[in-house]
Order: structure tokens, then C-alpha cells, then sequence
């Protein structure tokens, strides 16, 4: 397939006299997420773009994720669960009642905005005052640039955009909504027992190389 994306943004940003402070938001929460992810296979030459929606589960205490996802990806519709889990470095994707289990390749990322981002401006939703920064990242196989925003009042992460440089490179728009802090059953974290005795693979779980759930809010590669 030839062709290449051009995504064009409009957020009016009022830049403050003075910046605010980087914040953090809940230790514990959940939310629903909508992300639309781009990737191009330069190697390949080839691109596809996947619509996300579904629900997120961040447990800072406990040090895991849980994401319950719809993708569609052209005509085709998947529905998945990852459970991550940073204490023992693995992750478990079910999809179509079989689970995956794979090294997880980085580290869950504090819940606050990092002390040496760069404050971008501030603007509006529905009357509601939120910051946008410029996230600091580094990595030695990727070139990412990050833009966070949350709002004032209680720092609760509401949009994000990443876009990775590499062979092959993706784009991600994020949008958070409806986050509650705590979480209402603890048991959303329990590894199923269709993953219990799973092979750890180090190979790309099928589908996830579309998926591309990789927000700051959630890790960073190291």
C-alpha cells in the first residue's frame, strides 16, 4: 500500500505568564479511553490506521493495568483484554478465548507529570481549565515525541498524543474520559485461569502491533 498520513491539529493553547507546577493524579482509577492509532511499516511500505475504544483499569499500588478494548481496523472488529502486571514484568492478552503471555518491555511510569516537562499553554473544555505539557522521553531504539494534557483542578490525565520515529513509526490520538478515582472491583486484576499455565512468548502478540495502547499515563520504555 503507498500512501502516508498527514494529521492535522488544531488546539488553541493560551500560553500563561506563568507556568504551573507538573501535578499528579489517582494512585487508583478507571476510565474509559478512545484512541485512534496510526502505523507505518517503512520496510514494508505499508499503513494501517485502528479506532480503539474501551475501559481502563490503573492500579498504581499493586503496580498493574487492565484495559478491556474494541478495535476496529478497516471492516474487521477484535475485542481483547491485557492484563500487565509490573511486579512480575509480563502481560496477558486474551483475544477470541485464547490468552498470550509476553515480557512486559518497559516500566510502569509514575502517576504525575515528570518534573522536567515543558509547559506548553493551557485552553478550555466546557469551562473546564486544563494543561498541556511536553513530555520528556528517551529511549535508545525509539524517537518519541509526547504532548499530555490534564486538568487543573485535580490533574486527572484527559488527552495525549504520541507519535514515534522508527522503521515503523505510529501516531496515537487518546482520549480519557469518565475517570473515577478507586476501583470498584479488585478482582478485574486477577490473571485468568486460561493464562495460568502459558507459555511466556517473546514474539508479538497478534493484534497488538495495531492495538498501540502505549500511553505515558501508563509506561515508558526503558
Amino acid at each position: 500500500m503507498n500512501g502516508f498520513f498527514v494529521f492535522i491539529v488544531y488546539l488553541p493553547l493560551i500560553v500563561s505568564a506563568s507556568a504551573p507546577i507538573p501535578c499528579c493524579w489517582y494512585k487508583q482509577w478507571e476510565g474509559f479511553v478512545a484512541q485512534k492509532h496510526g502505523v507505518y511499516d517503512s520496510v514494508g511500505n505499508f499503513a494501517s490506521v485502528a479506532d480503539i475504544q474501551g475501559t481502563i483499569h490503573m492500579d498504581y499500588y499493586r503496580l498493574m493495568v487492565v484495559n478491556d478494548l474494541v478495535m476496529t481496523n478497516a471492516s474487521q472488529v477484535y475485542a481483547l483484554t491485557s492484563i500487565e502486571d509490573y511486579n512480575k514484568n509480563v502481560s496477558y492478552t486474551i483475544i477470541s478465548g485464547q490468552c498470550y503471555k509476553a515480557p512486559l518491555r518497559g516500566r510502569l511510569q509514575d502517576n504525575c507529570v515528570p518534573e522536567n516537562s515543558h509547559y506548553l499553554g493551557n485552553h478550555s473544555y466546557l469551562g473546564i481549565v486544563a494543561d498541556t505539557w511536553i513530555l520528556s522521553y528517551y529511549s535508545k531504539i525509539l524517537t518519541t515525541s509526547v504532548r499530555m494534557t490534564v486538568t487543573r483542578d485535580e490533574c486527572i490525565p484527559i488527552q495525549e498524543m504520541l507519535l514515534t520515529i522508527s522503521s515503523t513509526s505510529s501516531l496515537s490520538f487518546i482520549n480519557m474520559m469518565n475517570i473515577t478515582e478507586g476501583i470498584v472491583d479488585p478482582n478485574i486484576f486477577n490473571i485468568p485461569s486460561i493464562c495460568q499455565q502459558t507459555p511466556l512468548h517473546s514474539s508479538q502478540v497478534p493484534l497488538m502491533d495495531l492495538v498501540g495502547l502505549h500511553s505515558f499515563v501508563k509506561y515508558k520504555i526503558v
